[in-house]
């Protein structure tokens, strides 16, 4: 059985960290999530960011108002302890970039979706999230990969 951990790391600003040689001052906030494991990743990462600790944040989504905010990225060969950096280049919803969050105290947490490669019969590569018997619940699916929510003070001014 192969174990992995997620690892959601809130930089410079949030907590005090140093900043990353890949980040440009430009980019402002960011934050940075790693794993740890026996192999390389692929699959879909979401960065989901909630204002309630009611629940994880992962359970905070939907179509509305009062959704959690998220942004994703897609990771394709994601190495162990290699930094996943979502920047406020990072696409999200309903906000569109860390810089349009308003000041605030906040819980995130990071979720792997991981893919599947097929290899098609006409020579295209193609990855996708299968269906483990969960019937697509992509914040439940068992093979998921998540942090532990994390409170995090965040001002994208600073």
């Amino acid at each position: 059985m192969r174990s992995y951990w997620i690892l959601l790391v809130c930089t410079w600003i949030l907590l005090g960290c140093g900043r990353s040689d890949r980040v440009n001052q430009a980019e402002g906030v960011y934050f940075s999530v790693s794993f740890t494991g026996d192999r390389d990743l692929d699959g879909r990462l979401l960065l989901l960011i909630s204002t309630s600790d009611a629940e994880e944040p992962r359970f905070q989504v939907a179509d509305g108002v009062e959704t959690a905010q998220v942004f994703g990225m897609n990771v394709d060969g994601w190495k162990s302890g290699e930094a996943a950096l979502f920047t406020n280049r990072v696409f999200g919803y309903p906000a569109e970039g860390l810089a349009h969050l308003p000041k605030g105290d906040y819980y995130v947490q990071a979720l792997l979706q991981p893919y599947e490669t097929f290899k098609r019969a006409d020579g295209h590569v193609v990855k996708l999230p299968m269906d483990q018997g969960e019937g697509r619940q992509w914040n439940r699916a068992p093979g998921n990969l998540y942090s532990k929510p994390v409170r995090v003070r965040f001002d994208p001014t600073k």
